[in-house]
């Protein structure tokens, strides 16, 4: 069975049922055996531990020894939105490689649609391995080739997104109690080295680290949907925009080391934020630890409010120590990020906005309250 209304309807209805008026994504597929398979998406503490809507139907399909003939993602990407259709990530292609059949169709994104999206046959979507072989052909030196273009729409519209959107996404994620509840409880040590803002002791400092994460992935998705015709013309692929958001997970992480240094005051051991992590790559500036004028006592703080107003006072500071100085002096965005080639990371820009943007929202809570 082909992509159809019908289809559409059920991913809706599962997404309104799992995520009502709320955030989050759904998946319908028919099977060949005439069955309709859905899955909605399952969070996690951190972002890598999740799973994309699409992984239900693939489990299932695996399950009972079915195939699928059709596939349709819906996602509603900020609270009371409307649902819109959205093409499956890269590592969820590969998952439907062996349980789908020949003439598969799925659902992608098309602004210009009148729906919101058109229908391609699945293997129209994959590429021959390895997944991203095609930007041999699209950009003869790699996604890094085309990183400078990137950086100039992220420098000159994303800063505009921000102004707009960030503040509230972010304010939306801290005192949503149906997103604060989630994060009130600490999770378990990390077993890398790398700070978490999940395994954190301060549950305020875990509720920023949840909306600073959200607030900064629903500007960026915004970035490429808005500009997507300036990304299309550059050749940016759906599997290049996953490349990309390596950016924004770097961010999360030194803004994760920031708040792990308030907490403990001791010394961040792993400060590079992107692969592969070799903290002897900095050459550059100072440690975080020296570089940092953290506005506390010394040894470890346990006081919320404390922690929430020194963090605040970091973030303000453009200069003077303060968290966007160290990102200057540091180069930690000036690092090659794309295994292609040398290409630094295109969110430079964009990543001082929001740590700007962020001081003046988490200074004005009530940190003191507990969660909801």
């Amino acid at each position: 069975m082909p992509v159809d209304r019908g289809l559409h309807d059920a991913a809706v209805g599962l997404l309104d049922e799992v995520f009502p008026d709320r955030p989050g994504a759904a998946t319908a597929a028919y099977t060949a055996g005439g069955r309709v398979l859905t899955g909605a998406r399952v969070r996690a503490h951190t972002g890598p531990a999740e799973l994309c809507p699409e992984a239900g139907p693939v489990c299932d399909a695996a399950k009972l020894g079915d195939t699928i003939t059709a596939l349709i993602t819906v996602t509603r990407r900020t609270r009371g939105a409307a649902p819109v259709v959205t093409t499956p990530c890269g590592v969820c292609r590969e998952r439907l490689a062996m349980h789908v059949t020949e003439l598969c169709e799925v659902a992608v994104t098309d602004r210009y649609a009148e729906d919101g999206y058109r229908v391609e046959l699945y293997r129209e979507l994959v590429a021959p391995h390895p997944v991203l072989n095609d930007m041999a052909v699209t950009h003869p030196k790699g996604i890094a080739s085309i990183a400078e273009d990137i950086q100039r729409i992220a420098r000159t519209r994303g800063r505009d997104l921000i102004d707009e959107g960030f503040a509230y996404v972010l304010s939306h994620a801290l005192t949503d109690p149906d997103e604060t509840r989630h994060h009130a409880t600490r999770s378990a040590a990390d077993p890398t080295p790398y700070t978490r803002w999940t395994t954190l002791a301060s549950p305020a400092l875990r509720r920023i680290g949840w909306g600073f994460e959200r607030a900064l992935h629903a500007v960026l998705n915004e970035l490429f949907d808005r500009h997507a015709e300036e990304f299309e013309a550059l050749g940016v692929t759906a599997d290049d925009r996953d490349h990309l958001t390596n950016g924004a997970q770097g961010l999360e992480k030194v803004f994760a080391n920031v708040m792990g240094f308030l907490e403990t005051g001791e010394a961040v051991p792993f400060e590079l934020p992107f692969a592969p992590f070799d903290a002897r790559a900095l050459h550059h500036g100072q440690p975080l630890h020296q570089f940092v004028a953290r506005p506390l006592p010394p040894g470890p703080c346990e006081d919320d409010e404390a922690l929430v107003t020194a963090l605040a006072d970091l973030l303000d500071r453009r200069h003077e120590h303060g968290v966007r100085a160290y990102l200057r002096q540091r180069q930690l965005f000036e690092m090659p990020i794309f295994p292609e080639g040398p290409g630094w990371c295109p969110f430079s820009h964009f990543a001082e906005a929001a740590l700007a943007a962020t001081g003046p929202v988490i200074r004005d809570r009530p940190w003191a309250a507990p969660v909801s």
